[in-house]
């Protein structure tokens, strides 16, 4: 995810950027968030009832060997105990 952050660099930065090249990003470039993404409680309900139950499901086919889902399952699990983790999964959305 780090297109977002090259996009954001060489658009505040356009006199230290001469080129920039993005191969595969995941970014939808300098666009605003979705209301129902920059808006706290809703987002915060969106993580929990939607994105969060179904995020290792669909993370499932990025793994080449299916055994370490059920590892990365558990980290995700230990993840979510931190306070500030849905800010940070919002932060990314």
């Amino acid at each position: 995810m780090g297109s977002t952050v090259a996009l954001n660099y060489a658009d505040h930065f356009k006199d230290k950027v001469e080129r920039l090249i993005l191969i595969d990003p995941a970014s939808l470039g300098m666009s605003k968030a979705p209301w129902y993404i920059s808006t706290p409680l809703v987002s915060d309900l969106l993580f929990t009832f939607y994105w969060r139950p179904r995020a290792v499901e669909k993370q499932m086919n990025e793994y080449f060997n299916p055994s370490a889902v059920s590892e990365y399952r558990a980290i995700n699990e230990d993840q979510m105990k931190y306070k500030g983790y849905k800010n940070t999964i919002r932060s990314t959305w």
